[in-house]
């Protein structure tokens, strides 16, 4: 998979501050085919540093 949105970020802070695999790469995943409408709010629970 080419993660076109994940390419965008600077990679060297990512890598400072993950904690485990790619938490931007697993996200893009997961988001693949799914549509948030436009001006929803997301939660993002647990994200330790806030990478994500």
């Amino acid at each position: 998979m080419k993660y076109e949105k994940t390419e965008k970020y600077n990679i060297d802070l990512i890598n400072e501050k993950i904690m485990g695999p790619n938490p931007l790469k697993l996200e893009e995943e997961l988001m693949k085919d799914n549509k948030i409408p436009k001006g929803s709010v997301v939660m993002d629970l647990g994200s330790r540093q806030g990478i994500t």
